[in-house]
């Protein structure tokens, strides 16, 4: 009995002992001895040697995968650390040093998975593990497919032209392992995502039981989706040890639905059910449904001390009703009662005027008024689906934008980023 924790202590030590420190610079690196003197020159091209409690340094540059494949999944817990110099003397991950992850469309090896996926739900070793993103950029214009100039997202592969789909998988995405013999602290800090447009989070995390998820002092702006997704694997019948978000400062932009018809995403954070959480000293603006989505009902969530500007639909929803800033303190039932001190005080965000007018011309279209003057055809072919009970068909309703989630250039984007706003809400430049 008295041997369990000296064995455990034992087995952190040696994990602890065998862990690697691995360095990749764009400008300098070659081979894979992925030293500091001999950098690799992509993270992707060094994935295959990492394991559990690696730490990856990587320098400045742009980095598009291996063989320009666009997408790098990691599936032990590690820790990726960006925004170094070449020489790894210093660090200014959103300033001079900036590790910018990114890809090519065009590219005959593109991925449109995650930019960067460290995926651990099938990893099943006995322990207490990190997963640690910090000071990475990822600019997902370079992945995107665009029509006109750069001005709306098209979702669809065009192969004629060698031309990939736009990637739905976001930008970072951290799953913790789903599994009873691990432990888990995943954070995410001091990132910033532009341009991803994704189905669910430009940044998701995925905890499992009693694992600790931390997402502070990130920027995520011009994205489709969720801005950020809290997420569990984890879904017990007691409601016990559910994985704890911690999501503070952090500045999320213009997030945008999935498309100009439809109602999928758009969203600034999004909870799912079975987790807890804390969300403070966030800025959250411009999302086109609701500034915060708790529409699985996560229950007790502290929202506290952010500021909550410009929703299109709401500022906050729960299950399916939809709830103004101004009815906040009082209508909700599954936030904590400690929850308050939100303002809804504008958030000033200097953009690039072109970006704005484009912006303000796009069209967001009511679906449910689009579809109101919609009739069924008079065919043959309804007459017996209306004696059968079945849903009439009718001609595809042709509406959409010719603007939507138009690029938005790296520096314009880590320029709003760079203070907090009114002195206290959002990320700063780390």
């Amino acid at each position: 009995m008295h041997f369990a924790p000296l064995l455990a202590t034992t087995l952190l030590a040696v994990a602890s002992a065998q862990s690697a420190e691995f360095y990749v610079c764009a400008a300098t690196g070659k081979g894979k001895a992925a030293t500091k003197e001999e950098p690799a020159k992509d993270l992707g091209n060094l994935i295959q040697m990492l394991k559990p409690g690696d730490t990856v340094h990587i320098a400045e540059g742009v980095y598009t995968g291996r063989a320009d494949s666009g997408a790098d999944m990691i599936t032990v817990p590690v820790r990726i650390i960006g925004g170094y110099s070449p020489d790894f003397a210093k660090r200014d991950p959103w300033g001079a040093h900036r590790t910018v992850l990114s890809g090519d469309n065009k590219a005959k090896n593109f991925d449109a998975g995650p930019r960067l996926a460290i995926d651990c739900q099938k990893f099943k070793e006995r322990g207490e593990f990190t997963i640690l993103v910090d000071g990475v950029i990822v600019d997902d214009g370079a992945r995107n497919r665009y029509s006109g100039k750069e001005s709306k997202i098209e979702r669809k592969a065009n192969p004629a032209a060698g031309e990939m789909p736009t990637p739905e998988r976001g930008a970072i995405r951290v799953v913790a392992p789903a599994s009873a013999l691990a432990t888990c602290a995943v954070t995410v800090q001091n990132c910033a995502v532009v341009n991803s447009a994704p189905t669910q989070g430009a940044i998701s995390a995925w905890g499992y039981a009693k694992s600790v998820m931390t997402i502070r002092n990130n920027l995520v702006v011009n994205v489709t989706g969720n801005g950020i997704d809290c997420l569990s694997t984890f879904h017990p019948k007691d409601g016990k040890d559910l994985p704890a978000f911690t999501v503070s400062d952090n500045t999320v932009l213009y997030v945008w639905k999935y498309d100009a018809y439809g109602e999928i995403g758009g969203n600034g954070i999004q909870f799912d059910t079975d987790i807890t959480a804390k969300v403070s000293g966030n800025a959250i603006a411009s999302a086109d449904i609701a500034l915060v989505n708790n529409a699985k009902r996560s229950k007790d969530v502290l929202l506290k001390d952010n500021c909550l500007n410009l929703g299109g639909k709401c500022a906050y929803l729960e299950f399916s009703t939809a709830i103004d800033f101004k009815d906040l303190a009082d209508t909700p039932q599954n936030l904590a009662r400690e929850s308050g001190g939100n303002v809804d005080t504008a958030l000033v965000a200097s953009m690039p005027t072109d970006w704005v007018e484009r912006y303000a011309a796009r069209t967001v279209i009511n679906r449910n008024a689009a579809e109101a003057g919609v009739k069924a055809d008079d065919s043959r072919a309804n007459a017996l689906r209306a004696i059968l009970g079945l849903p009439l068909q009718a001609a595809d309703l042709k509406v959409d934008s010719d603007i939507w989630l138009h690029r938005l250039p790296l520096e314009a984007a880590l320029a709003v980023g760079k203070a907090k706003y009114h002195g206290k809400y959002g990320c700063a430049k780390p």
